[in-house]
C-alpha cells in the first residue's frame, strides 16, 4: 500500500492543492511501517523542491475530481480507499522479471464517487491506466515494467502523463532518471465501427444459412425415411391381401370376390395394387436431381459436412503418412505459440528464459521447424499430384483452374478470419494486458489488401495484420513459381532436380549472409534478450529464405512418383533412417548448452550463421526420408502411428487451426487480470487448454466455413465442365 499512498502524496504536491502537512498525513495511515514512513518522508521532501507541472495544461474536471479523490484518501472514505486499492504495487521477485503490475482492473473500474447530499454535483468513477517506465537498469533489459494507476474517469491519457512526469525534466520520481515512456486507459465499451458491424452480421447470415440448410437437409432425410417405411408397409399389405385371396377363393368363391373389390378400391388409395399403379408411384418416388440452388444450400449442411470431416478412413492411393504428420506438427506449434503467449504475463520471465534453457525445453523452442515440415508436405503434394495428372493426360493442365482452385481454397476462408480480427474480438475479451496481447485491429484495417494478395511477408512487415499468417504469404509466393520445376520435372526431370537444387542452395547461402551481417545468434533466448536484431523481419519470414524446405518436398513428391513400388534394401533403409532421425535430433537439440544463467556465452557468428542457413533445409531432408520410407514399406511402427486413421478427421481441421490459434490464445491470455507464475504444470495445462479450445473452434469453422466453400468450388467447377462438355457436343453433331 505504500507505493499507492505514496503515488497520491505526489499527486497533492504536483497540482500544488491544499498543502497538508505530511506528518499529519501518514498518523492518519498507522498500517506504514516506519521503514514505508521515512521513504514517503524522504520522496515528499524531493518532490516539494523539484515538481514541475504546469496545472494549466490539466483537464479543469480532472483537476478538481483528482483533489477531490486525494481529500478524500485522507479522510479515509471507502471509495477513495478502493482507487488506492487498485493501483498496481511492485511484488517480489522484481529481479526475476515481476515487473507486470496489474493491480484490479475490475475494482478501480467498479469504484465510483456519488455525493448522496447532493445529486447534482459532478460524480465519477475510476479509470484503469497503464504506465510503461523505463530508466531503471537491468530491471528493464528483458521486459519493460508496466505500472497501473487508478484515476478519475475524468482524466484522460495526457492528464495521467501530466500528473505522473512531476520531475524538472519530466521523470516519475524527481531526481532519477524513471521516465514514463507510455501511457494507455484500456477501455471495455469499444464503439462498434463498420469492419465489426459488416463482420458480425456476416457470421449471423452464415449461421442461418448452415441452419436452414441442416435443417432442409434433416426434413428430406427424414421423407426419405418415411417414403421408405410407407413403400415397405403397402408391399406387406399386398402380399398379405395375396395369401388370404387364394385361401378365401377355395372355400368362399363369391365371398372372396367381393372382399376383393373391396380391398382393391381402398388399396388403391394407400398403395399400389396393379401394374399400373406400381408404375406410378415409382415414378413419383424417383429422386430428381436436385438444382444448382438446393446444391448450394445443402453445401452448408452441418449433417453432410460432419460425415466428411469426421469420415476416418484411407483412401485408396492416398499418401497415408501426411495425416499424421500434418497434425503432430500443428500440435508442435500450438506448443511453441503457448510458451510466447504465456512468458508475455508470466511474473517469473527470468525464471521461464532460464528453463527454455534446459534440454527438454529444446524441442519446445526449437518449433519453429514445425513450419518447414509444412513447407515440406505442400511442395510435395503439388509436385506428386500435379505431375500425375499430366502423366495420365498427356500434358494438359487447365492452368487457370489449378490457380484458382488454389487460391479460393486458402483465401475464401482467410478472408473471414481477417475481418474478425479487424475488431471484432475486441468485443470478446477484454482486461489490462488485452490491447498488448490482443493484436491491434487497425493493421488488418489498414494493410487487409497485402494478406489477400499474399504479399504481407514483404510489405510493411513491420504493421503485419495477422503476423503469423507470413506462412500463407510464403505457400502461395512458392505455389505461383512451382509450374516451373513441376513442367521441367515432367519434360526433364534432370533440370528439375537442378532448379530446386538450386533453389535451395539460394536460401542457404542468402540466409548465411544475411545473418553474419547483422550479427543474429541462433538461440531463441538471443533474440529476447537483443531484440535489435529483428530476425523475424529479416530471414524468418522472407521467401528467399524459407523456399529450401518447398524445394526439397517437390523433390521429395516426384521422387516418391517415381518410385513408390521400389523395395529398399533393409540394411541401406536402417542407415538412412540413423543419418534422418541423427539430422533431425542434431537441428532440435544441437543448439543445448548446458548453464543454469540466462546470458550464456552465444556462439561463434560464423556457427550461428552456417546454423541458420542450414538447419532447415536439413530438418525437410529428415522429414522427406520419413515420408518416402512410410510409403514405401519401410516405416514400421513410425508409420502404424503416423497413418493411423484416427489423425483425418484431425488433418482436415488444421488449415482452420492454424488461422483461429493465435486469435484464441490473444483472447486467453490479454483477458487475463493478473500475472500467471511460470511452471511447467501450468504451461502444460495451458497448452492442452489452447490444444483442445482450438480444435474445437476449428471444428465448428471447418463445418461452417472451410467444408461449403469447397463445395461450391466444386458444383461450379462441374457446371462450368458441363456447359463445356454441351458446346463440345453440339460442335461435334454440327
Amino acid at each position: 500500500m505504500a507505493f499507492s499512498f505514496l503515488l497520491f502524496a505526489i499527486l497533492q504536491f504536483s497540482v500544488g492543492v491544499h498543502c497538508y502537512d505530511i506528518d499529519n498525513f501518514l498518523n492518519n495511515i498507522p498500517q506504514l511501517s516506519e521503514m514505508q514512513r521515512f521513504f514517503i518522508n524522504q520522496l515528499a521532501e524531493l518532490a516539494e523542491n523539484q515538481i514541475n507541472v504546469n496545472v494549466s495544461l490539466l483537464n479543469p474536471v480532472c483537476l478538481n475530481d483528482t483533489i477531490r479523490l486525494f481529500e478524500d484518501v485522507i479522510g479515509g472514505k471507502q471509495y477513495a480507499l478502493q482507487f488506492v486499492d487498485a493501483i498496481g504495487k511492485p511484488g517480489s521477485g522484481l529481479l526475476h522479471g515481476n515487473s507486470l503490475m496489474m493491480g484490479s482492473w475490475r475494482e478501480c473500474r467498479e469504484t465510483k464517487y456519488e455525493n448522496l447530499t447532493n445529486q447534482n454535483q459532478h460524480q465519477f468513477a475510476g479509470k484503469y491506466c497503464q504506465l510503461q517506465i523505463s530508466g531503471v537498469g537491468q530491471l528493464t533489459t528483458l521486459k519493460p515494467i508496466t505500472g497501473s494507476i487508478c484515476v478519475p474517469d475524468s482524466c484522460n491519457e495526457t492528464d495521467v502523463k501530466i500528473l505522473v512526469s512531476i520531475g524538472q525534466n519530466g521523470e516519475l520520481i524527481p531526481g532519477t532518471s524513471i521516465h514514463v515512456q507510455n501511457i494507455t486507459c484500456p477501455v471495455d465499451n469499444v464503439p462498434w465501427q463498420a469492419p465489426e458491424v459488416f463482420g458480425l452480421v456476416l457470421a449471423c447470415i452464415i449461421g442461418l444459412i448452415v441452419s436452414i440448410a441442416t435443417i432442409f437437409e434433416l426434413w428430406g432425410i427424414m421423407k426419405q425415411e418415411s417414403q421408405k417405411s410407407e413403400k415397405e408397409l403397402h408391399n406387406a399389405v399386398n402380399v398379405s391381401f395375396d395369401i388370404q385371396q387364394e385361401d378365401n377363393v377355395t372355400a368362399h368363391e363369391e365371398m372372396s370376390e367381393k372382399l376383393a373389390n373391396e380391398v382393391n378400391i381402398n388399396s388403391t388409395k394407400s398403395g399400389p395394387i396393379d401394374e399400373k399403379d406400381t408404375k406410378q408411384l415409382i415414378e413419383t418416388s424417383k429422386d430428381k436431381p436436385p438444382s444448382t440452388a438446393v446444391k448450394m444450400l445443402l453445401a452448408f449442411s452441418i449433417y453432410s459436412n460432419g460425415k466428411k470431416v469426421l469420415h476416418a478412413q484411407h483412401s485408396k492411393g492416398s499418401i497415408t503418412s501426411l495425416h499424421g504428420i500434418r497434425v503432430l506438427s500443428m500440435f508442435w506449434v500450438i506448443l511453441g505459440h503457448t510458451l510466447l503467449f504465456q512468458l508475455g504475463v508470466v511474473d517469473n520471465i527470468l525464471e521461464g528464459l532460464i528453463d527454455s534453457q534446459n534440454f527438454g525445453y529444446q524441442t519446445i523452442v526449437e518449433a519453429t521447424v514445425s513450419v518447414d515440415t509444412f513447407f515440406v508436405i505442400s511442395g510435395f503434394l503439388v509436385c506428386y499430384l500435379t505431375v500425375k495428372h499430366l502423366e495420365t493426360s498427356h500434358g494438359k493442365l487447365n492452368w487457370v483452374q489449378f490457380y484458382f482452385h488454389r487460391y479460393w481454397r486458402l483465401t475464401a476462408p482467410y478472408i473471414i478470419i481477417i475481418i474478425f480480427n479487424m475488431g471484432l474480438e475486441y468485443h470478446l475479451g477484454s482486461g489490462p494486458v488485452f490491447a498488448q496481447s490482443g493484436g491491434n485491429p487497425e493493421l488488418c484495417k489498414k494493410n487487409w489488401w497485402a494478406n489477400i494478395l499474399y504479399i504481407n511477408n514483404v510489405y510493411d512487415t513491420a504493421h503485419m495484420c495477422m503476423g503469423w499468417t507470413w506462412y500463407l504469404a510464403n505457400d502461395m509466393q512458392f505455389f505461383w513459381i512451382s509450374p516451373i520445376p513441376i513442367f521441367l520435372f515432367y519434360k526433364r526431370p534432370v533440370f528439375g532436380y537442378i532448379f530446386s537444387a538450386i533453389l535451395v542452395l539460394v536460401s542457404i547461402v542468402v540466409t548465411c549472409i544475411l545473418t553474419s551481417l547483422d550479427g543474429m545468434g541462433a538461440r531463441m533466448v538471443d533474440q529476447i534478450i537483443q531484440p535489435e536484431e529483428n530476425q523475424f523481419n529479416v530471414i524468418y519470414i522472407k521467401p528467399y529464405c524459407r523456399v529450401g524446405s518447398y524445394a526439397i518436398g517437390l523433390i521429395a513428391g516426384y521422387v516418391l512418383l517415381k518410385h513408390r513400388h521400389m523395395r529398399i534394401n533393409r540394411y541401406v533403409s536402417a542407415v538412412l533412417w540413423l543419418i534422418s532421425v541423427g539430422i533431425g535430433l542434431s537441428v532440435v537439440y544441437g543448439l543445448y548448452r548446458p548453464s543454469s544463467a540466462l546470458i550464456t556465452p552465444s556462439l561463434p557468428q560464423p556457427l550461428s550463421s552456417f546454423y541458420l542457413g542450414a538447419s532447415r533445409p536439413a530438418w525437410s531432408l529428415a522429414v522427406a526420408w520419413v515420408i518416402f520410407a512410410c510409403e514405401t514399406g519401410r516405416g514400421g511402427f513410425v508409420n502404424a502411428i503416423l497413418s493411423w486413421e484416427f489423425w483425418l478427421p484431425i488433418s482436415r481441421m488444421t488449415y482452420m487451426a492454424y488461422l483461429i490459434h493465435i486469435t484464441i490464445m490473444m483472447l486467453v491470455f490479454g483477458s487475463s487480470r493478473a500475472s500467471i507464475h511460470f511452471t511447467n504444470l501450468t504451461y502444460a495445462y495451458n497448452f492442452i487448454g489452447n490444444l483442445v479450445f482450438a480444435y474445437a473452434v476449428a471444428f465448428i469453422l471447418t463445418l461452417c466455413l472451410e467444408s461449403p466453400l469447397i463445395a461450391l468450388e466444386r458444383i461450379f467447377l462441374r457446371k462450368s465442365d458441363d456447359k463445356k462438355q454441351d458446346v463440345e457436343s453440339k460442335l461435334q453433331k454440327s
